[in-house]
């Protein structure tokens, strides 16, 4: 069952003229204020936003989408008009993917449906992006020169720079690059083969200068300045850098053996390492499948790498089933279930494809 925002109709504050009203807001009128909440609590999940409402009579959720992007919703009485007064504000984040929420939270409030295929769409990934670069119609009708290998290695090596830098902005702009590069849809197919394979495997000769696979897997595996005592959404900006990064990270590794499983490189790139990923990769991500209730973000990545990798191998089927896997996948499926789309269905996904494996 999705959890409620149950707020009352009575305790509704009157807006503040202190600072003058936002363009992100609407006026519903002849509904409760708790039909309105109620609406806007099933919007959030569908759209897999976590989010903390208060415990007071603040009448405020605050918000963290996807893409990592900050926000508030609040209600107040409208004396005027006679109505609520819906307010979503943007802290931080991208504006684009703010609005996109936004329209749809307002549009709940008002009972005014959305389209559901750009809701569910996977990940909600553009129209432009829903085809390999190759095989849209502009790039058949032209001839492009070809890219030698060592143009590929050296665009791959500009990330590695960025990652090694001790700018923390150079950091995070090198994981946002990591993350297109593993993506065949948003990179040459060859160039994100090559990618992947600096991450998954740490003897990869292009890992020589510096090794990405240790980089990536340091985040994944020692990145801790979270705690699951603290609420995520009001932590310091570090806090919220160090999960951003941590949380890129994830989506590379997902790519990456994503990438490699359907060309059916995956089971021989990662054989030299294989006792690793057994012994230790697999039981942090279903770490991270325990932990779902704080970081919904990082446990839909989680289910999909174990996923793909009990595809890959019945070893590490066995291994998910031997370290809990069945009840961490059964508890994100709960959280996914109450708060979190995308999680239900990544989880759920994930439980079949372990339990398909392990008979």
């Amino acid at each position: 069952m999705v959890r409620k925002w149950h707020v009352q109709h009575a305790t509704l504050p009157t807006r503040s003229n202190d600072f003058p009203p936002v363009r992100t807001s609407r006026i519903i009128h002849g509904v409760s204020a708790h039909v309105i909440s109620n609406r806007i609590s099933d919007t959030l999940q569908l759209r897999s936003i976590k989010t903390r409402f208060s415990k007071t009579h603040d009448n405020v959720a605050k918000c963290r989408n996807t893409d990592f992007c900050k926000f508030t919703i609040r209600l107040y009485i409208e004396p005027q008009q006679g109505g609520v007064l819906v307010e979503v504000q943007r802290l931080c984040g991208d504006a684009v993917s703010f609005m996109k929420d936004c329209r749809a939270i307002l549009n709940s409030a008002e009972d005014i449906e959305d389209d559901m295929e750009d809701i569910l769409h996977d990940d909600e990934t553009p129209m432009y992006l829903r085809l390999p670069v190759s095989q849209m119609k502009f790039a058949q009708s032209i001839n492009l020169p070809p890219i030698s290998p060592e143009e590929e290695a050296d665009s791959v090596n500009v990330t590695a720079e960025l990652l090694s830098s001790r700018m923390s902005d150079s950091n995070m702009l090198g994981m946002e690059s990591l993350v297109i590069q593993t993506d065949p849809l948003r990179t040459m197919k060859s160039t994100a083969i090559l990618a992947s394979r600096r991450v998954l495997c740490p003897q990869d000769p292009g890992n020589q200068s510096f090794n990405m696979h240790n980089y990536v897997m340091s985040l994944l595996i020692y990145n801790e300045e979270q705690s699951d005592d603290s609420p995520s959404l009001e932590d310091t900006s570090l806090a919220d850098y160090s999960a951003k990064r941590r949380n890129l990270a994830m989506c590379a590794l997902t790519n990456a053996l994503t990438l490699l499983s359907e060309e059916k490189l995956l089971q021989t790139s990662i054989l030299p390492n294989q006792d690793w990923y057994t012994s230790v990769l697999v039981p942090k991500l279903i770490e991270d499948l325990t932990r779902a209730s704080n970081h919904p973000h990082d446990a839909c990545y989680a289910s999909r790498c174990l996923s793909t990798l009990a595809e890959c191998s019945t070893e590490f089927a066995v291994k998910m089933k031997e370290k809990g896997g069945q009840d961490a996948i059964k508890t994100a499926e709960n959280v996914g279930a109450r708060e979190f789309a995308l999680l239900a269905r990544d989880a759920g996904s994930c439980r079949k494809i372990c339990m398909s494996c392990c008979v």
